[in-house]
């Protein structure tokens, strides 16, 4: 993969991947794009993903993702590509079960689901949102979450 020259070189104090990284096939290349080219010495990579490839679904493949990842995998791609992890966290936890329910029941009936795709009702997007604010104060008072749908990194280059 080729950086463009005319690209700020290590500009960055902050890169931040928001769901990005399952869409890009070469993710090692990309990090280490990231890493030797982006970010300034100190600087930080802050990314999410969604986690567990058995978690694979339909919704997976129509979003063009290539992987999913676990705390394992996310943290031997970041630090092969030259960052040191400084955080990785599973979230949207509390809501996990009722995921992983959906995924198996829709595998066993062979349906390609939709969920995930459309905006729930108002009162159960609310729910979903409170859910989802609630785990992210838990995380901001350094409290890591075992396990869930997604992950967030912090890494560093140092």
């Amino acid at each position: 993969m080729n950086f463009p020259s005319e690209f700020p070189q290590n500009r960055y104090d902050v890169v931040s991947m928001f769901d990005v990284l399952e869409h890009i096939e070469d993710d090692y290349s990309t990090l280490k794009i990231i890493h030797r080219n982006l970010l300034k010495n100190g600087g930080y990579l802050v990314l999410t993903v969604p986690a567990y490839m058995w978690m694979w679904s339909s919704f997976d493949e129509r979003g063009g993702h290539y992987r999913r990842y676990n705390r394992s995998s996310l943290t031997d791609v970041l630090e092969k590509s030259g960052f040191k992890v400084k955080r990785i966290t599973m979230f949207i936890t509390l809501l996990f079960p009722l995921a992983v329910l959906v995924r198996f029941f829709n595998k066993a009936k062979a349906v390609k689901s939709e969920s995930g795709l459309k905006i729930p009702k108002k009162n159960i997007n609310n729910v979903f949102t409170k859910t989802v604010y609630f785990e992210s104060f838990l995380i901001k008072k350094g409290m890591d979450l075992p396990f869930g749908l997604s992950l967030l990194a912090i890494a560093q280059k140092t």
